[in-house]
């Protein structure tokens, strides 16, 4: 048993493979058949796992370009809903003082009417508004996630035929 142990442990270790030992394995290996054939499917699988990877690259710049954009319109809408609500409260602010300035109970009642249809309009026509940008924003971060939408479909036609 002792042999055994003695044996295997004295077993060399294989040495790293020079790139010298492999291009001569290839020019060795050139005469034999099928081997040009060979190379041409690994020259065309390279070729095809290199556009994978500008193809997935693009995809990723797309994304990356996309999150900008939606980054940005979110935050120019965001900065115009600040806006909008500070005005809101100002306003809502001048109306409890021009209540307390009233000098009868009718004319307290048609300035809140007034103010609170005021306040409504205004409302209306800015979530409107911030509903109309949201959908150009939409479209604008979709762009670039469409156009590769797009790349990916003409590849799969060419692949197709």
């Amino acid at each position: 048993m002792a042999e055994k142990a003695n044996s295997t442990s004295a077993k060399p270790k294989a040495a790293a493979k020079d790139p010298k030992e492999t291009t001569e394995q290839a020019t060795f290996m050139d005469g034999m058949p099928g081997m040009e054939d060979a190379r041409e499917q690994f020259d065309k699988f390279k070729n095809g796992m290199e556009e994978v990877a500008v193809f997935h690259k693009e995809n990723v710049e797309a994304v990356v370009e996309s999150a900008n954009l939606a980054s940005k319109s979110a935050k120019q809408l965001n900065e115009e809903n600040i806006a909008f609500q500070r005005e809101a409260f100002q306003g809502a602010v001048e109306n409890v003082q021009s209540l307390f300035t009233a000098t009868g109970f009718s004319e307290a009642i048609e300035a809140q009417s007034n103010f609170a249809r005021e306040s409504l309009n205004a409302y209306v026509n800015h979530w409107t508004q911030l509903g109309e940008k949201s959908v150009e924003a939409s479209k604008e971060v979709m762009e670039p996630l469409n156009a590769r939408v797009g790349a990916w479909w003409k590849s799969a036609e060419a692949f197709r035929t």
